[in-house]
């Protein structure tokens, strides 16, 4: 019965420092990383005596333009893909984040500017 004891909070400070931490780590707002993966499924099929060889990449909005937070392998020949590549975002709480995903076909024209 004795075995399991609880301190208790003391005065808040505990949740004050918790607090504290996850401004600091945000650079003032509070913020959370994010390691997400993908996986597609029946997409349409862009190649003609093949599969497509999707790709996926996200961006995040700033101001008026999108960066690009990353960018999967490619997967050959696959109209439903699971990428093994994880791309990581930082969640801003309480803040309107934008963010963008899209999939290419290896073998388009847009893409050969898109990959490293």
């Amino acid at each position: 019965m004795g075995a399991v004891r609880s301190k208790g909070i003391s005065g808040g400070s505990d949740i004050d420092n918790a607090v504290l931490a996850a401004t600091n780590f945000g650079g003032g707002s509070l913020a959370q990383k994010l390691e997400m993966s993908f996986k597609c499924e029946n997409l349409i099929n862009m190649d003609t005596f093949s599969k497509s060889d999707p790709f996926l990449v996200m961006y995040m909005q700033k101001g008026n333009s999108w960066v690009k937070l990353g960018q999967t392998e490619i997967i050959h020949d696959n109209l439903s893909p699971q990428w093994v590549t994880k791309i990581m975002a930082e969640f801003h709480f309480e803040q309107n984040d934008r963010y963008k995903v899209e999939v290419y076909d290896s073998d388009d024209d847009k893409s050969k500017n898109l990959q490293n």
